[in-house]
């Protein structure tokens, strides 16, 4: 800094032209103007008057040397501001204000110290600050436009009022935020970019606000990176519009990411790229994402997408991979074109409803706490858990977790009864997932008859209905052939012909009754009793192999119990 004075030499008025200074737009009575502004802190209006940039540099650089030993604040207005007006590297202990100014080249603060900077309704052709320093506020807004980057690489600003500006560079960046630091909030509210918006590792310790922002990204690149960015106050964009990728990849934040009424439009592309995100809750509640939504590893406790337009019909419309959800997500879509990847989710609340879902999901690996569809809200039925079962098949890889889950969720509620449901048509579908042409047939009536008989196990219950089924059917065959004569007392011929004793004997060899062996079947009805003995060591023996789980997958097996799948 001494020696930039030094190099100076005698301070000269660098404002004043040759000539008549009173007829001259530069002239002393201009200059005189603003060094009394200054000295008294004073706005003043410049309309249609013209100041050289290398004065005003001279003047906060060295007020003193003006007669100004305290300045107050610089507060200019309407101005026209003449030359390369370059502030870096400076430090002015007082606000300065440029408002509804027009620059009629660059301006640059970079390296440079302020109390506060305003810009507010001004034009610049470009405005370099790396590295700026702003001790409380730095305005970019309320008509503020320029026609090339803002560029705030490692700024650190107080706070960042850039509401209502315009920036246009459809050939670059619109914002090089890179590593600033914003010590309250930063608001871009209602702006409108041409070129990409971009803070890739900055900090906000406030709120960060894109509402009803425009942003057109730089041509083959991307519109919004936040890459990385350290928000604790939340970001929110509702209402904005971005055409290009949008990446939040990495963002942290303790409060809600809210892109409620958003459209992100990349058709073809990752629209929104929020993977490895940890906030309070997204929201998408009536958002249109045209391109993939991708969140995976993401975590966070809400995930709203009430009545959200989602379209990427070739690829994921969200990709929710080993994402963690505390809370609910809510999957109400109006409108889902492409497919939605649950894989290795972990969500405590999934509400959906029937015309929300999409006609494709990964689901393997997903785990749910509790499931609230259409019906499951009002408790769970037998017809909602239909509908859940439908919905399953909209997975096209067959895996038994998928079902497991659901079944594990239903048992949270305390419906052991559906809990047992879930899991009988799971096991119906592992038998007949991987068999084809003729095995499946036989897969398929082999599976049936284990489903009716003790439902793989899970219901052995149903055995003792079948036994007395055909307990009181071996009956009523016995006493039909003792009464026609088929069946015959070869022993004692006191002994009287009980067809229920009959029955079990036969149906049951291993019982120590007398029945069978006292009496001789003749003719047809010896393969009538044969057929019986059969029937009823097959279904001792499924009674059996059912308690014994025999028929159930072992969880060990499929490594698919619990949460981890």
């Amino acid at each position: 800094m001494t020696t930039e004075r030094t190099s100076r030499g005698p301070q000269q008025n660098p404002c004043v032209d040759s000539g008549d200074p009173q007829q001259s737009p530069h002239g002393q009575p201009v200059v005189n103007d603003v060094i009394a502004a200054l000295a008294s802190g004073a706005r003043l209006n410049m309309a249609g008057k013209s100041v050289k940039a290398s004065f005003l540099r001279a003047l906060l650089f060295d007020p003193a040397s003006f007669q100004v030993p305290h300045p107050v604040a610089l507060r200019i207005d309407g101005a026209r501001i003449e030359g390369r007006a370059n502030f870096g590297g400076m430090t002015i202990p007082f606000s300065v204000a440029f408002t509804h100014c027009t620059f009629s080249h660059l301006v640059i603060f970079a390296k440079a110290t302020c109390v506060n900077l305003s810009l507010n309704g001004s034009h610049v052709p470009r405005f370099r600050a790396a590295f700026l320093t702003v001790e409380k506020t730095l305005s970019l807004g309320h008509g503020f436009s320029s026609s090339g980057q803002v560029r705030l690489f490692g700024a650190d600003i107080g706070k960042l009022d850039a509401e209502d500006a315009r920036v246009d560079n459809p050939d670059g960046y619109a914002i090089n935020g890179d590593y600033c630091h914003v010590r309250s909030y930063a608001t871009l509210e209602k702006s409108t970019f041409r070129g990409t918006v971009r803070m890739l590792s900055a900090a906000v310790d406030g709120q960060l606000d894109f509402t009803g922002v425009v942003i057109r990204g730089r041509r083959g690149d991307d519109a919004l990176v936040l890459d990385s960015v350290r928000v604790p106050g939340g970001i929110t964009a509702s209402g904005a519009t971005i055409f290009g990728p949008t990446w939040l990849v990495a963002v942290q934040s303790s409060h809600e990411i809210n892109f409620s009424h958003a459209r992100f439009v990349a058709p073809n592309e990752r629209a929104l790229d929020a993977s490895r995100l940890s906030a309070g809750s997204l929201n998408l509640t009536e958002a249109h994402i045209f391109g993939e939504l991708k969140a995976a590893g993401a975590r966070m406790e809400t995930l709203d997408c009430t009545d959200s337009v989602f379209k990427a019909p070739a690829d994921y419309s969200l990709d929710l991979d080993s994402s963690r959800i505390s809370g609910a997500f809510h999957a109400n879509f109006a409108v889902v074109q492409g497919a939605l990847d649950l894989t290795n989710t972990d969500i405590h609340v999934y509400r959906d409803r029937r015309i929300s879902w999409p006609e494709s999901i990964k689901l393997i690996g997903a785990h749910y706490d509790r499931l609230e569809g259409d019906g499951e809200r009002m408790g769970v039925t037998r017809t909602s858990t239909r509908e859940r079962l439908a919905w399953l098949l909209r997975d096209p890889d067959f895996h038994p977790q998928k079902y497991r889950s659901v079944a594990q969720a239903y048992a949270n509620v305390g419906q052991a009864r559906l809990q047992r449901a879930v899991l009988i048509e799971g096991e119906h579908q592992r038998r007949i997932a991987r068999t084809h042409g003729m095995q499946r047939g036989l897969s398929t009536a082999w599976s049936g008859v284990l489903r009716g008989l003790i439902g793989y196990g899970y219901r052995p219950g149903r055995a003792i209905l079948w036994l007395l089924a055909l307990i009181l059917a071996g009956t009523g065959i016995a006493w039909l052939e003792h009464q026609s004569g088929t069946i015959t007392n070869t022993g004692d011929a006191t002994t009287t012909f009980n067809p229920f004793r009959y029955a079990v004997a036969v149906l049951f060899p291993v019982a120590s009754l007398t029945d069978a062996t006292g009496f001789t079947v003749t003719g047809p009805a010896a393969w009538t009793s044969f057929a019986l003995a059969i029937a009823g060591w097959f279904l001792a023996a499924i009674v059996v192999a059912g308690l014994a789980g025999i028929f159930r997958r072992d969880s060990r097996q499929t490594s698919i119990l619990g949460r981890g799948g």
